[in-house]
């Protein structure tokens, strides 16, 4: 039993050289083929590996689809017209600022023009024109009987119609061909002719000149301011009617009031 272990096989007989293998115990050397391949292990897993990575892409042209891209494009179109905008104004504020220099370089002269107020010449201050029996009144008995012998010189016709104002008097005439002929006495007592209608009003009768009192409307004037107790100043207009020898006078005020007299301008009663 001491030259055989346990198995029955001899003491120190290798089990695995029948199958080509050596026991570690063995003290032959390792064969040149292992010896080849541990030492390409070996040099393989020395080597480091080099981690793959990515690539970087290419920064993202600015177009619309890219978000912050998109509202930096549409900034930058705001900052762009709001820039072409500014110039703009610039420019055109500049433009009226040399038109209303140039505008102020010219000296013209336009008269003031009041409805109703004759213009003055050049220097001159427009003169306010006569109210009541303010001096220059055509209702003062001296201009009224001035004004009313030019209109009788003037050979228009009989007189239908008298209206008599401060400033002007108003006169329908009827020709002797049967029409009606529109003129206005002007304050300096120039007579200027209106209108004339067709014929076929001879059947009308007139007021005979001689029939019209020249103080008459003055003392109306003052005796229906008296009644009333205003200034002769706030009389608007006096009209004369009716015919023949005995003509009436109507007397009205700027705020309304109408008083009727008779032929010598006395006051026969208050509308």
């Amino acid at each position: 039993m001491g030259d055989y272990d346990a198995f029955g096989r001899k003491v120190g007989e290798d089990p695995l050289a029948e199958s080509g293998w050596r026991s570690q115990s063995a003290a032959s050397p390792v064969p040149v083929e292992t010896k080849i391949v541990a030492e390409s292990v070996e040099t393989e897993v020395a080597e480091p590996v080099m981690e793959a990575t990515a690539p970087v892409p290419p920064p993202l042209p600015l177009t619309a689809s890219s978000g912050g891209g998109f509202l930096t494009a549409r900034l930058l179109v705001r900052v762009v017209r709001l820039s072409v905008f500014v110039v703009t104004v610039g420019i055109i504020v500049s433009a009226l600022s040399k038109v209303g220099d140039i505008v102020d370089s010219v000296d013209i002269d336009f008269p003031a023009l009041i409805p109703g107020e004759p213009v003055a010449p050049s220097g001159e201050e427009p003169s306010r024109p006569a109210a009541g029996l303010e001096p220059g009144s055509l209702i003062l008995q001296p201009r009224f009987e001035r004004a009313l012998a030019r209109l009788r010189a003037s050979g228009l016709g009989g007189i239908r119609y008298l209206r008599l104002a401060a400033d002007r008097i108003d006169v329908q005439f009827l020709t002797d061909g049967g029409r009606l002929r529109g003129v206005q006495v002007q304050p300096d007592l120039q007579i200027r002719k209106n209108s004339l209608s067709g014929p076929g009003f001879g059947h009308l009768g007139t007021i005979a000149y001689g029939g019209i009192a020249t103080g008459a409307p003055q003392r109306f004037v003052r005796a229906a301011a008296r009644r009333r107790g205003v200034s002769p100043t706030r009389v608007d207009y006096l009209v004369i009617t009716g015919s023949d020898q005995k003509p009436n006078w109507d007397l009205f005020f700027k705020d309304g009031a109408h008083f009727k007299g008779d032929t010598a301008g006395r006051v026969v009663r208050r509308i």
